[in-house]
C-alpha cells in the first residue's frame, strides 16, 4: 500500500518500540515501519512513522509493499492508561 501523506518520523526506533509509541499517543492514528529510502542514504535505519491525524492519499498499488497499521479504539495489545 502507498502509505498517507503528513507522516511524523520518530528517530531510533525497533518495530515494538514503534507500536508502543502509537499506543502510548492519544492523537496516532496509525503507524508503519517501513523502508523510506530504498538506496540507503538515510543514516538513521529506523523507520518509524506515525499519523495523527486523518489518513490522505493512502491506496493499494502494486509497485508498494508497506504495512499501515491502523489503531482502532478498544483494540487488544493496544495499552489503555484507565
Amino acid at each position: 500500500m502507498k502509505l498517507p501523506d503528513k507522516f511524523l518520523h520518530v528517530l531510533n526506533r525497533s518495530f515494538h518500540e514503534c507500536t508502543t509509541e502509537c499506543s502510548n499517543n492519544c492523537s496516532c492514528t496509525a503507524y508503519a515501519y517501513t523502508n523510506l529510502s530504498s538506496n540507503g542514504a538515510m543514516a538513521d535505519q529506523s523507520r518509524c512513522l506515525l499519523w495523527t491525524g486523518e489518513l490522505v492519499d493512502t491506496g493499494k498499488y502494486s509497485n508498494y509493499n508497506d504495512n499501515l497499521h491502523l489503531r482502532l479504539a478498544n483494540s487488544p495489545g493496544m495499552h489503555h492508561p484507565f
